[in-house]
């Protein structure tokens, strides 16, 4: 019974030491205006594909979260190579350019400052803070939009003062979305806040349980509760937006309204979507490409020196083979288990109300709230020891995993819930079906499009993870983004870029394969309910009757 007052006692002596204080102050510095920029760009970038004349047709949908599809790990090491102040591409390129001019430069880019750091942070938490406000968009009644232009408020004037405003709900859960995974973050910090001096606590968490032998859990924990303490006040600062504004205007499904025509500002629209595709996607990409094809990494590329060297040893190496198999593996698996159970959520806790669904839906979001890097320290002290010992295992990194991510599945599978409406099962009661049968043999049908692409997303998330990894993967259970980051320490980095560009084309083939599939099932969705069920269930994707 002494023991444990003790741990605690040591547990906060490490959260209130000044040099925890003033970690923590440098963290806050830097993911707080991160985190509002990113909120203001998606909100920007959601803005103009769900309600102006200014998307890009197909790419429209893609190009917000198409960085997702990049390992963070991978898109922080490729801004590396492009910025970084000596053998930077960039800097290579600008120099190369102003000699022509006879002008001699050293290369203005530093990736290694703050600035470079705030910079990929922004990148990094634009994705998620679009897929909640792109939702918020779609749903947002345009009548008050369409009531301003007319009173002739202009296209910037009515975002600001009008959309903006009417999406507190979304607004403040992409805030606390972008705080926790901000706050959590740790491949972005690790590759470019240690070299720039800048010191965060998601990296001090990880190297006080992988640095020190022991692991230091006292201190690895300290840090944890201050995380979870800035965690806990985004979500208040949520709560209070959500009351301060009030609740949006949902439209009906037949509300038509004309797309906001910005004029002269279309064509800055859509250069404000393709700047944010170079430097979040493009850019690090083709910067990772370029270095996995040399043999060593310089400013320069030796075009008649690029080999495939690195990729040929890529594949011949056991602990990387083993490490790209168990990031499908992992990903496919923890994908399937998570959308199944979190449909089953979705039929709970939006079905038939009962006293226990606010219990249900409650527990199932907890984790949203709680830094990544805490929910894993607390799988580590549940797990590694007696009576599991689960240390090293694929296992623990699939339980962990599950748990870590089935708060974005059962977001994804509530929403293909409710797109499919409570009409179905009124209409099975009404024919004397069962609602377990109807729900099996019609909604679910009707759900898996929007399953299908909820599994991707959720395979993204897990396949291209670095901050569970660094503290539950090892040479026993590697997974991809475990060995770059072991690779990024040693320095061997052409192989290290092969190694980054194969995990993202894995990913992004999977990712594809299941979009495409998504697709095809709502295409093929109303036919197969209709023979199976034998009644009439009309079609989703039908233009609505006027």
């Amino acid at each position: 019974m002494g023991e444990t007052p003790s741990i605690l006692g040591d547990i906060t002596d490490e959260a209130l030491a000044p040099g925890a204080l003033a970690t923590l102050r440098t963290t806050v510095l830097l993911v707080v205006p991160a985190g509002i920029v990113a909120l203001l760009i998606a909100s920007l970038l959601a803005w103009i594909n769900e309600r102006t004349d200014a998307r890009i047709g197909a790419l429209a949908d893609v190009t917000p979260i198409l960085p997702m599809f990049i390992p963070p790990v991978a898109g922080a090491i490729g801004w590396v190579f492009l910025a970084a102040p000596s053998a930077g591409l960039l800097n290579g390129a600008i120099v190369g350019f102003v000699g022509w001019f006879g002008m001699d430069i050293d290369g203005p880019l530093d990736i290694f400052t703050w600035q470079g750091l705030f910079f990929v942070y922004v990148l990094d938490l634009v994705p998620f803070a679009y897929i909640t406000l792109a939702a918020g968009f779609r749903n947002l009644d345009p009548v008050a939009e369409e009531a301003a232009r007319i009173s002739g408020a202009g296209p910037l004037e009515t975002f600001r003062r009008v959309t903006l405003p009417s999406l507190g709900p979304s607004l403040g859960g992409a805030l606390l979305i972008v705080m926790a995974i901000g706050f959590a973050l740790f491949s972005t910090p690790v590759v470019i806040g240690t070299q720039a001096g800048v010191d965060v606590l998601s990296v001090e968490i990880v190297e006080a349980m992988t640095r020190s032998f022991p692991a230091d859990e006292a201190k690895a924990l300290g840090h944890g509760v201050l995380l979870l303490g800035m965690v806990t006040i985004a979500w208040l600062l949520q709560r209070r937006l959500v009351r301060s504004t009030g609740h949006a205007t949902v439209g009906g499904k037949g509300l038509n309204s004309q797309p906001t025509r910005l004029g002269a500002f279309r064509p800055v629209a859509r250069i404000v979507m393709v700047a944010y595709l170079l430097g979040a996607s493009v850019l690090p990409i083709l910067a990772l490409v370029v270095v996995s094809l040399e043999r060593y990494w310089t400013a320069s590329i030796p075009w008649d020196g690029l080999t495939l060297d690195n990729y040929r040893a890529l594949l011949d190496s056991a602990l990387v083979v083993e490490a790209l198999r168990n990031s499908v593996l992992v990903g496919v698996v923890c994908a399937t288990i998570g959308m199944t159970l979190a449909a089953v959520v979705a039929r709970v806790t939006h079905g038939e109300r009962s006293r226990w669904t606010g219990v249900v839906e409650a527990v199932t979001r907890i984790p949203a709230a709680v830094p990544i890097l805490v929910l894993t320290l607390a799988f580590i002290a549940a797990y590694l020891g007696e009576p599991f010992r689960l240390g090293g295992t694929t296992l623990l990194l699939v339980l962990a995993y599950t748990a870590i991510f089935f708060p974005h599945a059962v977001v994804n599978a509530t929403s293909a819930y409710l797109q499919v409406g409570p009409q179905l099962r009124e209409a099975g009661a009404v024919f004397g079906v069962s609602e377990g049968r109807t729900f099996t043999r019609i909604q679910l049908p009707l759900m898996l499009p929007g399953l299908t692409s909820g599994w991707a997303f959720l395979f993204v998330l897990v396949a291209g993870d670095v901050t569970v990894a660094s503290l539950l993967a090892g040479t026993g259970n590697p997974v991809a983004g475990f060995v770059i980051l072991d690779r990024y320490t040693t320095g061997t980095y052409p192989p290290l870029a092969a190694m980054a560009v194969v995990t993202t084309l894995l990913t992004t083939v999977v990712v594809g394969l299941a979009l495409g599939l998504a697709r095809w099932q709502r295409s093929r969705a109303t036919a197969g309910v209709r023979r199976r069920a034998g009644v009439a269930v009309p079609d989703p994707s039908a233009p609505p009757a006027h």
